[in-house]
């Protein structure tokens, strides 16, 4: 099949939704010869922030010269961008071969979409001799189609109350599924600022399964915030360096101690690491272009993080927002919004199989505490909000994140990485 008919093909797998669970996965590695035995992993789960610490880890190791393949979902502006090889999403005759291949060997398993994307993702890695994967769970964890592989070590994020139809209704129960991804014997990685009630969890599990836990140190002092080459860049001291970071905002300090710890584990080369961490780029987290920010922050962990970031970087000022949810995320993070908000414009999201909430709904839930327009979709939110003069900040969903990068940038500022 070409590269349209592959799209088709997944199209039609969207439809088997959810199922959580390993077989079918490690049936579909099984009937190609299971390349996720052929290279080394460094698998993250967690709420918030897997992307931006799996950027900043696959950033790292390339500039230390090695090979990395980067498993991401879900993805801005193409699924190839969800399989990357040293930092480039692989392309789409590629893309359309291991399609068709794995859709030919793997006839009477019923895999869903992201068992399958996940089983293409192996083999791409394999045949891309990629030495080090960064693989990154869709969701939860221990049943998660990505916990098929053995890692050279496991990394757990944050755990926000999130998926809470999968994965339990509590920050423990949450954490337990999250901490599913640890392997026997095999280093975990937390940072300090994880929950208690979370690090409870963790802590149990590792010792059930002898795995060595670090706890990192996220660095607690001061940031200073520039701009380079249309970027932000925040600098810091961490452990007596001085160290640059190519994603602004507390968030990714936190994301950056659990990437430098782990890279301090593998003993690679530290000039690399440093550069790599400068260097990365990870689209749709607080990206600063031109008027407009876009965030994929969509859950309430997610959205006060983007308003302590944006806090910490535009000091007092004040942004016209576009913003847009989906119907099963809890609508409270957008209060987190308001003090950084002039006015809103609510839009619709444009995608019909999970749906999204209402322009009105999302007002409602603003309870007027600053002007808000109600815009038919994206692209008239956009326009509404270009007649204002504050910046325009994009967010409230990774979807929507996808849209505005369709409509306000080149596909190559989301596919590639470098």
């Amino acid at each position: 099949m070409n590269y349209s008919e592959s799209l088709d093909y997944l199209d039609k797998l969207q439809k088997s939704g959810i199922k959580l669970g390993l077989s079918n996965t490690f049936a579909l590695l099984e009937r190609v010869g299971n390349p996720q035995q052929k290279t080394k992993f460094l698998h993250i789960a967690g709420s918030n922030g897997k992307g931006s610490t799996g950027a900043l880890l696959d950033s790292a190791l390339r500039c230390c010269g090695k090979r990395t393949g980067f498993y991401t979902s879900p993805h801005l502006v193409s699924v190839r961008e969800r399989i990357r090889i040293d930092g480039k999403a692989i392309g789409d005759a590629q893309f359309a071969e291991l399609v068709t291949q794995l859709a030919r060997q793997s006839e009477g398993i019923n895999s869903t979409y992201f068992e399958f994307l996940t089983g293409i993702a192996a083999m791409a890695f394999a045949r891309g001799n990629c030495e080090w994967v960064v693989w990154e769970t869709g969701m939860g964890g221990r049943f998660d189609s990505t916990n098929t592989v053995v890692p050279e070590c496991s990394i757990i994020t944050n755990i926000a109350l999130d998926h809470r139809q999968y994965l339990g209704d509590t920050i423990a129960q949450i954490a337990f599924e999250k901490a599913g991804i640890i392997k026997e014997e095999r280093p975990v990685f937390v940072n300090d600022a994880l929950a208690p009630e979370a690090m409870e969890v963790i802590r149990r599990r590792a010792q059930e399964c002898h795995a060595p836990l670090t706890v990192a140190e996220v660095p607690r002092g001061t940031s200073r915030n520039l701009v380079r080459d249309n970027r932000v860049i925040q600098q810091f001291e961490s452990q007596g360096e001085q160290v640059e970071l190519g994603l602004p905002g507390a968030m990714q300090r936190r994301n950056y101690a659990l990437a430098d710890a782990v890279t301090r584990y593998l003993k690679l080369d530290r000039a690399g690491v440093l550069r790599g961490f400068a260097q990365v780029r990870w689209p749709g987290r607080m990206d600063v272009f031109d008027r407009y920010i876009i965030d994929g922050g969509h859950n309430p962990d997610g959205l006060a993080a983007l308003a302590e970031g944006l806090a910490e970087v535009f000091p007092g000022e004040r942004f016209s927002v576009v913003f847009g949810n989906y119907r099963d995320k809890d609508p409270a993070g957008l209060r987190s919004l308001i003090p950084a908000a002039e006015r809103f414009f609510f839009v619709p999201l444009g995608d019909s199989l999970r749906g999204g909430r209402t322009p009105e709904e999302l007002a409602e839930v603003l309870h007027g505490a600053r002007p808000a327009q109600l815009c038919e979709s994206l692209g008239d939110g956009i326009e509404r909000a270009k007649g204002s003069p504050q910046r325009i900040l994009i967010a409230g969903s990774l979807y929507l994140a996808g849209e505005a990068f369709r409509l306000l940038a080149p596909p190559e500022k989301v596919l590639d990485l470098i």
